[in-house]
């Protein structure tokens, strides 16, 4: 596990930054379901970002037979 993190840690250092804007709702549902689900502590309002993008990636790739 701890290798795990040091990974994690190494790849983040390489990271893209983004600023962006949500609506004052959208924003406090994310902070509420982050905080509800897994906690809000440094660093998971990032991971359920990240989560949610790619997931938003992998539907906008098409389908075999399309």
């Amino acid at each position: 596990m701890l290798l795990s993190i040091q990974v994690l840690r190494l790849l983040r250092r390489t990271m893209a930054r983004l600023t962006l804007t949500l609506n004052d709702e959208l924003d406090k549902k994310l902070r509420e379901t982050v905080a509800q689900t897994i906690g809000f502590k440094k660093g998971n309002l990032q991971v359920a970002i990240e989560q949610a993008l790619e997931e938003w990636i992998r539907k906008q790739k098409p389908k075999k037979g399309d």
